[in-house]
């Protein structure tokens, strides 16, 4: 089960609790005092803190790695760009970057390359020309 399948089962369950919780506070006498304000802010304040643990937290340090690897790029680097091409870094520009695919030279927003993964090392990027494609006519 993903994590966001468990929070969002996780916060539909609570929810429901609470809203039972509710009702039967309703049908209970009206001697009862009412919750504090502390009380009545712990729900929420678990909420936010539960999102910020498993969401807002995690993809804030990838962002962080994301532009010091940016940063520290030069030539010659092995990279992958956010559509799985692997290339060798040949220049850098302000925002571009000039990859070299084994097959010629291609340029990418600077965005868009990440750092070469161990995943990724058992394959190599292909040497020389790519032969062409022959069309079938029917």
């Amino acid at each position: 089960m993903s994590m966001l399948g468990f929070l969002m089962r996780f916060i539909f369950f609570l929810g429901l609790w609470s809203i039972s919780e509710a009702l039967a506070q309703s049908a209970a006498p009206a001697t009862q005092p009412s919750p504090s304000t502390l009380e009545m802010l712990a729900l929420p304040l678990a909420f936010f803190a539960l999102m910020y643990v498993l969401l807002i937290r995690p993809q804030a340090k990838k962002i962080k790695e994301q532009r010091r690897f940016l940063e520290a790029l030069k030539v010659g680097d092995q990279v992958v760009t956010s559509g799985g091409i692997m290339a060798q870094v040949k220049s850098l520009k302000e925002d571009q970057v000039e990859l070299d695919v084994g097959c010629g030279v291609v340029k990418v927003l600077r965005d868009n390359v990440l750092p070469y993964s161990n995943a990724a090392a058992s394959l190599t990027p292909p040497q020389g020309k790519i032969p062409a494609l022959k069309s079938k006519k029917t």
